[in-house]
């Protein structure tokens, strides 16, 4: 990486930690744009939130031990989640990712991961009542209530759909 550095394409935000210059990921993104079909740069990202979602509960579990948890989902294929040697370590990560995972529940909306835009939030919880972040709480919560909302409107148009399919049953509308 000190090549990358010294050549002004990444830049180093922490220990063991880049990022992409600004240019290069403008014109990665474009590239991306041009070359790849939707399909297949949406399951890359789909992993990459099951990553974070997994690793958040897996962290929550040592930052709130007593509290009750949600079930997920298994962890998409060829995702392995971190664990944690304990309190102090899921902390220090739950710090260090606090943006992506700001973003990854943001993004998760965005891309129609309804499940993981609720659950990810609320394997935050934990970190950010105990970091007092309540920005990022409030604003996770929101995208956590809109995609249960989608969800729930969801599941009843389907509910309605297959009663007015249903021989015989009136309408439910009006």
């Amino acid at each position: 990486m000190p090549e990358l550095v010294h050549a002004h394409l990444v830049e180093q935000v922490g220990a063991g930690r880049y990022r992409l210059h600004d240019l290069l990921r403008l014109y990665a993104a474009e590239r991306v744009d041009a070359e790849d079909a939707q399909p297949q740069r949406r399951e890359p990202v789909r992993r990459v939130l099951h990553w974070y979602l997994h690793s958040a509960a897996a962290a929550g579990e040592h930052l709130v031990p007593k509290r009750r948890t949600i079930a997920l989902e298994p962890a998409a294929d060829r995702v392995e989640p971190l664990r944690f040697a304990g309190y102090d370590d899921a902390l220090a990560w739950c710090e260090q990712e606090r943006a992506n995972l700001v973003a990854a529940t943001r993004d998760a909306y965005r891309l129609g991961e309804l499940t993981i835009a609720w659950q990810l939030p609320a394997a935050l919880a934990g970190f950010f009542t105990i970091r007092r972040y309540w920005a990022d709480w409030i604003a996770t919560r929101w995208t956590a209530i809109s995609a249960r909302l989608v969800v729930a409107h969801v599941r009843r148009q389907w509910g309605t759909a297959r009663h007015s399919s249903t021989p015989g049953a009136g309408s439910l509308i009006g």
